[in-house]
């Protein structure tokens, strides 16, 4: 039996498709997978997907060659984590406010790591996490 590894697949709902997917390439760098009217895909790290699917568009099974997947609900604010290196955050600080976005909160989690908490222009609130490494 072959090797099991996991896929994430991170979904979203943005009202404005192209902004947000602006919004996440001017901040990290995420390529485009690819996208229509109704959503964006864009790769994180790894074999991680961000969806972003657009606000009040129909609820239907996404068909694609070969498969058909349920459709997707929910359309509430999220709250999604990126770890970052920790000698990295007083540049991630910077790179932030070069780009305008507002640090919300700084948070201490264990062994005094700092995160920061900001938001996306849908409000779903994004959090970079300091990890030693």
């Amino acid at each position: 039996m072959s090797t099991i590894t996991i896929a994430l697949m991170t979904r979203m709902r943005v009202r404005n498709i192209e902004r947000s997917v602006a919004f996440y390439q001017a901040l990290f760098g995420f390529p485009m997978i690819s996208s229509d009217e109704r959503r964006a895909v864009l790769r994180m790290a790894g074999k991680q997907t961000l969806f972003l699917f657009k606000k009040g568009a129909p609820i239907h099974p996404m068909v694609t060659p070969g498969a058909t997947a349920p459709p997707r609900r929910g359309d509430g604010r999220t709250h999604m984590a990126f770890a970052i290196d920790a000698a990295d955050l007083d540049h991630w600080e910077r790179w932030l406010s070069q780009h305008e976005v507002v640090i919300e909160s700084k948070g201490y989690g264990k062994k005094g790591s700092q995160s920061l908490y900001f938001r996306d222009p849908d409000d779903h609130l994004l959090e970079l996490v300091p990890l030693a490494v």
